[in-house]
């Protein structure tokens, strides 16, 4: 192979070649963008005002500043591939003409690059390429913020300062593309390049233009997955992805979310047959009693818990993880207590710029970056500093919270649910019927308007005020815990056998209306889940026996028997 081959196929590689992809191999955007015209129109220009001339040996047919394609998470090498199928077609300005879009793949040019002068011969080459074809070549330069410090040696030849020449002399085209944090770190911090380029943002498409988009792709979809894609299925995947999918840009979502659609659509199938529309009414009946109709409201819903210890608030709180989101694992629980100092903010949305842990994130803000969808408990509420309450308004107001980082977290697919202890005597003296429980419940709330700001407590959906737990209430969240201990002593092989005098005597030994349903786990674990445990550990029970639980003979207490299984053994 001759060194003018060999020059050519790496010139390929780099520009147009195998390392660039072609513009049949990007998705068509279809939608009106303003974006994609704006490109057309600076690539086509004469000449800008903000760009020197050119000297006067050169024509000045395509001199001036040069398109920087900036956005956020959008389809910026899709309206590339786009208007370069337009210049190939011929739908374009007679400046543009014949021109061809070759991307410049800066790994590859820097990669190799051993010996000092490699990669500048290398970026010169690209340059005269595109000076030599008399402005039929624009030059395409995805992260163009990559441009700045490649191929630098002591801060003298990166490709920046290579291209900005050739750009200045108005000999080449150029198009790149970067992201709003990349342009302003590195392409604004140099006036000669940023001079150079007209910075054009290509902005996210509304639902509109998005439904247009994937109108044109679901021909290929349905080639491909061989099903029938309707446009209700359309409209329904953009509309949704809008509500629910938060963190991510259009068209992209709605795209992914057809594309899982349809790869589901066996599993889909499936399960429409096995769920019954009573299951269904059933849901729908859940979620309206138990959240309201405010859970489908911008800003999603917000409850304060009110009651004493142990009547159950974070137990529903895990009830509503578990009907909602199906594990009550979906629970988010932070302990109000911890961020009782001013600078427990930062704990919670992460420390600003320059302070230490600042790449680390809120706790409060990451964990709900990573699940959008769950049941957010602030235990205790009360407790907390003035500053962390203030923090709260933004998310029962607006529903999104805004870290340290500067990123802007989604609240609106969560339910936030805060529990507080305020007023709690007042509802004792209700059940010890000092008072009538209306009027407990009515000082109770005057004390929780006299501690919280109005601006708190108007943005809550509903205040739940708890009353103290009565003695058949207690009755049933004991026949909850022996059923509990009898589950877990089943998974051992184990049966347990309790007569109808236990449930009395758990209860007898363990109320107290203070303290709610608390001391009775507590009491159960030590007297009932403690001693089983120490029959398995010295053998006295073992797989296939029975325990029988009975009250003792003079009710203060439990006794055991163990009935092993009976081996019958052949003769």
């Amino acid at each position: 192979m001759s060194p003018s081959s060999s020059w050519s196929s790496w010139l390929d590689g780099i520009m147009g070649g195998r390392s660039s992809r072609s513009s049949q191999e990007y998705d068509p955007i279809l939608g009106s963008y303003r974006s994609r015209s704006s490109s057309g129109t600076y690539t086509s220009r004469s000449t800008t005002t903000s760009a020197p001339s050119p000297p006067p040996s050169r024509s000045n047919s395509f001199a001036g500043s040069f398109p920087s394609l900036v956005r956020e998470i959008t389809p910026v090498l899709c309206v590339v591939a786009t208007e370069a199928q337009r210049i190939a077609s011929g739908k374009v300005p007679a400046p543009l003409a014949g021109v061809r879009v070759l991307e410049v793949d800066l790994s590859a040019m820097v990669g190799g690059t051993v010996f000092r002068g490699m990669f500048e011969e290398r970026m010169k080459s690209v340059i005269d390429h595109a000076e030599a074809s008399d402005g039929k070549v624009i030059l395409f330069i995805d992260e163009m913020h990559r441009l700045v410090g490649a191929g630098d040696y002591m801060g003298r030849h990166d490709a920046t300062n290579m291209l900005k020449p050739a750009l200045a002399r108005g000999r080449i085209r150029c198009l790149g593309a970067t992201t709003h944090d990349e342009y302003r770190k590195h392409v604004e911090a140099d006036p000669a390049l940023e001079r150079r380029f007209q910075k054009v943002d290509v902005g996210e498409p509304s639902t509109k233009p998005t439904i247009a988009i994937l109108q044109g792709l679901k021909q290929g979809y349905q080639d491909h997955y061989g099903l029938e894609i309707r446009d209700a299925a359309i409209d329904a995947a953009v509309h949704l992805a809008d509500r629910y999918i938060t963190g991510r840009r259009f068209p992209d979502k709605a795209i992914d979310l057809i594309d899982e659609a349809c790869s589901a659509s066996n599993i889909e199938e499936t399960r429409e047959k096995i769920v019954s529309p009573d299951h269904i009414a059933q849901d729908d009946l859940l979620s309206i009693c138990v959240v309201g109709s405010s859970f489908l409201s911008s800003q999603g819903c917000s409850f304060l818990f009110l009651g004493l210890t142990g009547v159950g608030k974070t137990e529903l709180a895990k009830a509503l993880a578990e009907q909602l989101f199906d594990s009550d694992k979906m629970l988010l629980r932070f302990d109000m207590t911890e961020y009782a100092s001013p600078g427990s903010v930062t704990r919670l949305i992460g420390a600003p710029p320059s302070f230490y842990g600042y790449h680390n994130g809120g706790q409060l803000t990451e964990k709900v970056r990573r699940r959008p969808y769950s049941v957010v408990l602030f235990d205790e509420v009360e407790k907390a500093h003035d500053c962390v309450l203030n923090v709260f308004l933004q998310i029962l107001d607006d529903g999104v919270l805004t870290d340290g980082q500067g990123r802007s977290v989604d609240f609106k697919n969560t339910v936030i649910v805060m529990t507080s202890n305020l007023g709690a005597k007042h509802l004792t003296s209700g059940m010890a019927e000092k008072n009538t429980m209306e009027s407990a419940r009515n000082l109770a709330m005057e004390e929780v308007r006299t501690y919280f700001k109005p601006e708190l407590l108007n943005r809550f959906n509903e205040i739940v005020v708890f009353e103290p737990l009565s003695y058949n209430q207690l009755k049933e969240v004991v026949k909850i815990q022996i059923k509990s201990v009898v589950a877990r002593v089943a998974s051992k092989g184990i049966s347990h056998v309790l007569s109808d005098d236990v449930l009395d005597v758990v209860l007898s030994e363990s109320y107290n209306p203070m303290y709610g349903a608390r001391p009775i786990r507590r009491w159960m674990e030590k007297y009932m889940v403690t001693i089983i445990s120490k029959m398995l550990i010295q053998g006295e029970a073992n797989e296939g026996s029975t325990i029988l639980v009975d009250a003792a003979d003079d009710k203060k207490g439990l006794k055991y028997e163990v009935v092993k299984k009976e081996i019958m053994v052949d003769a």
